[in-house]
């Protein structure tokens, strides 16, 4: 069941499968009217947990707690730091079982961690986004950190998205910032990824890969700031059905360098530091494309760079050798001739984003707090993250391929 304006248009019966398959019901309206109902009348008044962190002013949380108590519903709060995910889930463990439905208020990280906790205590959840920032939500997994590296952990998927427009409207303007950066950095991503499929012989997702493309068109075609909190999210969860049915999103170069450039720098956004790696990354791959055939004298030099990599990210040197090793599985010459056969539309696509940087930028400007800078990485921490960043990830991209050519020193 879908009963929101947002996904409207020529995929709306798609989209509609999709959440289908995954048992996710899309309602929107004022959660504090509508919720204390359906709890009432679907989960027989069942005792309530409101969860959220403390990145919030508040004054929704009362409304939505007045509400359930208004209604004679029994209801709590638990507020938590979801700098750790261990410590949240902990402190959701600590709020007891006399609770049988939880309403997750936040943004990706609270709602996640809502969704790991539900599923290891087989409890009914509700997310009400508080941000536009919502990609990761709806995949059947949550990602949290397990040695300095992302793993992908299976979770139970929320029973109802609820968008409420009094809630994400409240959002920062740095988070509005954050879910253009990452919309528009999936450009990149697509062709990282339409270059691995030909790599590999893979079958390209053409659902997942349209998804993608109109998450970008929506975030770079908002038609004015009265609509701008909704074309975000609409973008942002377009982005995240994408990802519940495939793994488009893993093959991103911006990812992989955006895990350096973090741990250089951790007050700085996962969502920031992936857009510095694509306004860099686009021109560098339009080079290379451009010119397969240009050669270095000297070829890299791997032990070294994998150490400094594993040293710089505070990680394992195994486990960024187990990431690799099917990342690596493609040869340089098979990887040059898959390029080659793609070169004429990659070529194309990448001179298209070159000519929209100008306008990205500006308008990322628009949606950042001025008084937030909005890039804090310095030249060097850039092309160092860029050259090691060809060591992080799982899958096959154009900046692996860069690096076995050489081509990464000349970032040196």
């Amino acid at each position: 069941m879908i009963n929101t304006s947002l996904f409207d248009g020529k995929r709306k019966e798609k989209t509609e499968q999709i959440l289908k398959s995954l048992n996710i019901n899309v309602l929107s309206g004022s959660a504090a009217e509508q919720l204390p109902v359906i709890i009432a009348n679907d989960l027989a008044g069942q005792p309530t947990l409101i969860v959220s962190d403390n990145d919030n002013d508040g004054v929704y949380l009362r409304s939505l707690k007045e509400a359930f108590s208004s209604a004679g519903l029994s209801v709590s709060v638990c507020i938590f730091s979801t700098e750790k995910e261990e410590t949240a889930v902990a402190r959701l463990i600590s709020c007891g079982e006399n609770f049988r439905c939880i309403i997750a208020v936040g943004g990706e990280d609270v709602i996640n961690v809502c969704r790991f906790y539900s599923g290891l205590k087989n409890k009914y959840i509700f997310a009400v986004p508080n941000t536009v920032d919502v990609q990761g939500i709806i995949p059947p997994y949550v990602t949290f950190t397990a040695n300095g590296l992302p793993e992908n952990v299976k979770s139970k998927t929320i029973d109802i998205l609820f968008l409420d427009k009094s809630a994400y409207y409240r959002c920062k303007k740095h988070d509005l910032a954050d879910a253009f950066s990452s919309s528009v950095s999936k450009c990149l991503t697509l062709v990282d990824y339409k270059y691995a499929c030909a790599a590999e012989g893979k079958e390209l997702s053409p659902t997942a890969y349209n998804y993608f493309v109109e998450a970008i068109n929506d975030a770079l075609n908002i038609p004015s700031s009265s609509c701008v909190y909704d074309w975000l999210l609409k973008s942002q969860l377009k982005i995240s059905i994408a990802k519940s049915i495939s793994d488009i999103d893993e093959y991103s170069a911006c990812g992989d360098v955006a895990k350096i450039l973090l741990a250089t720098d951790k007050t700085v956004s996962k969502q920031e530091a992936e857009f510095v790696a694509f306004v860099r990354l686009v021109k560098l791959y339009r080079m290379y494309i451009g010119d397969l055939d240009f050669v270095l004298l000297n070829t890299p030099d791997f032990c070294s760079r994998i150490n400094e990599a594993t040293s710089f990210m505070g990680v394992r040197v195994s486990d960024v050798l187990a990431e690799l090793k099917h990342s690596l599985s493609v040869d340089e010459k098979k990887g040059k001739a898959a390029v080659k056969a793609l070169k004429p539309q990659l070529i194309k696509e990448l001179d298209g984003v070159i000519a929209l940087l100008g306008k990205i930028k500006d308008f990322k400007v628009k949606l950042c707090n001025p008084k937030k800078p909005m890039n804090k990485f310095t030249a060097l921490q850039i092309k160092k993250g860029i050259a090691l960043g060809a060591y992080t990830g799982k899958k096959p991209t154009i900046l692996k391929l860069m690096n076995l050519s050489g081509f990464c020193q000349l970032l040196d």
